[in-house]
């Protein structure tokens, strides 16, 4: 009896579920191809090609002596659109900048005094480029944005001139910035703070090259090359490399020795010069009747 009453009681559950079952819809099993792996991510949509930038020097080392009159550098490089063979690698820009080490730099301030002009105001810069070249596919204002180029550091106006610390001019923001646009000025009428737009070409299909020619006082050290790959006013990619110019010959050596021995030296110097003078007047009263 008791066993009757529970298989009917299963029976009605069993008839109740299947007309639940019968008004709801059928599901689709999954394809094989739509069932994703348990702990794999789920497939995302195909991301945009990523681009490299391939950059280099011609020059490495430049030798300085007491012949050396300036040098050539070329710099040269590549777009790669990584996997997208249709996209034009011109449509891209580059940018570099060749920047020699920092020195310190005084810029003073002529007026006139009564009809005489005099230096009134000075300020000490503590760290100034001695060079600075920039050079482009095309004039910056189209490269990329003002605002882009003052966060990279790139252009005239963002030449990395700073202060000396203890210079009292500091607090004046406006007298600053006078001074600094002056120092920048006077680079460029040194030529030693150049800009040169449209000085790289692409050549092919993603070749780049550009030169610039460096001046005979360029100091000796380490140039910094920065080349940057912009596209529609982005930077997409960056590459660092370096420029040495080293002594050699003669001047390497009397370099060595006032670095070495500065005493001696100085000494050698004074001496040189009585010796010189001496021998100068020697000469003029050979001369004298």
């Amino acid at each position: 009896m008791m066993f009757g009453r529970v298989v009917h009681r299963l029976g009605f559950a069993a008839l109740v579920g299947g007309l639940v079952a019968w008004g709801q819809p059928l599901s689709a099993a999954p394809k094989p191809s739509d069932a994703q792996p348990v702990g794999q991510p789920v497939a995302q949509p195909a991301a945009l090609p990523a681009v490299r930038l391939e950059a280099d020097v011609s020059l490495r080392s430049i030798p300085v002596d007491v012949r050396f009159s300036g040098a050539r550098v070329v710099i040269f490089g590549s777009v790669d659109p990584v996997g997208v063979a249709a996209l034009d690698p011109r449509s891209f820009d580059i940018v570099a900048i060749i920047r020699a080490p920092s020195s310190e730099l005084t810029v003073r301030r002529k007026a006139n005094v009564g009809g005489v002009w005099l230096n009134t105001r000075s300020v000490v810069f503590e760290q100034a480029p001695r060079y600075y070249a920039v050079v482009s596919t095309r004039p910056l204002e189209v490269v990329a944005t003002k605002a882009t180029l003052a966060d990279l550091g790139i252009g005239l106006e963002q030449v990395p001139i700073v202060a000396a610390v203890g210079d009292p001019a500091r607090t004046d923001a406006a007298l600053m910035d006078d001074f600094r646009k002056a120092a920048i000025a006077l680079g460029i009428r040194r030529k030693q703070y150049v800009r040169l737009d449209n000085a790289i070409m692409f050549v092919g299909k993603s070749l780049f090259r550009g030169e610039i020619d460096l001046p005979a006082d360029v100091p000796v050290g380490d140039l910094q090359v920065n080349v940057y790959l912009f596209r529609g006013g982005d930077l997409l990619d960056r590459r660092d490399s370096r420029v040495r110019l080293v002594r050699e010959g003669f001047e390497d050596v009397i370099y060595g020795f006032a670095q070495d021995r500065s005493f001696a030296y100085g000494l050698a110097t004074v001496a040189m010069a009585l010796v010189i003078g001496l021998m100068a007047s020697f000469l003029v009263s050979l001369r004298r009747p």
